[in-house]
């Protein structure tokens, strides 16, 4: 009887942390999909500055086209009269050249927001690059090289104060411990 309880215990501590696991993997999912919508959202805007900068600087090239194309007008020579004895000094006129023209103003570099993932569980701070950079570290301390990293799932388990990793789709035992 004893142990069929025992047995009972443990099958309900098993579903629970799995039910546990489930809830930080979908959170996880959510968190991960945010910054996808939000780096998605920067990209567009960086594109559609960038653009607006292309139009105002191809007006302004265009401008500076055609002020250099008009032509500058010369003054008329000065008439003599016929009833003057001495012929008057010819007048002088000064032709303003056109200003040159203004240089395109460098196109502004789009704002880049700065987003970060803080999670808080048992009075601590959790910061996302920090369990990102561990698990770098992970794959590093374990001779790989950096670039063949291409896959990076964070598993944080609050209650046991540890995060897990799974790397290029392979299960880490290293752990961070926060």
């Amino acid at each position: 009887m004893a142990e069929a309880k025992k047995k009972a215990a443990e099958k309900t501590t098993t579903t629970a942390a799995t039910e546990k696991v489930e809830k930080v993997k979908e959170a996880t999912a959510a968190v991960k999909k945010s910054v996808e919508k939000k780096a998605a959202t920067a990209a567009k805007k960086v594109t559609d500055v960038s653009k607006k900068a292309e139009a105002k600087a191809e007006e302004v090239k265009k401008t500076a086209a055609a002020k250099k194309a008009a032509p500058v007008k010369k003054a008329a020579p000065a008439k003599k009269t016929a009833t003057a004895k001495k012929a008057a000094p010819a007048k002088k006129t000064t032709v303003k050249k056109a200003a040159p023209a203004k240089k395109a103003a460098p196109a502004k570099k789009a704002v880049e927001t700065k987003e970060s993932i803080i999670l808080q569980a048992n009075g601590k701070d959790i910061a996302y690059d920090d369990l990102t950079n561990a698990a770098k570290e992970i794959w590093a301390a374990q001779g790989k090289k950096a670039e063949d990293l291409k896959d990076v799932k964070v598993y944080v388990n609050v209650e046991e104060g540890k995060a897990y990793y799974v790397l290029n789709g392979e299960s880490v035992e290293e752990t961070y411990d926060f």
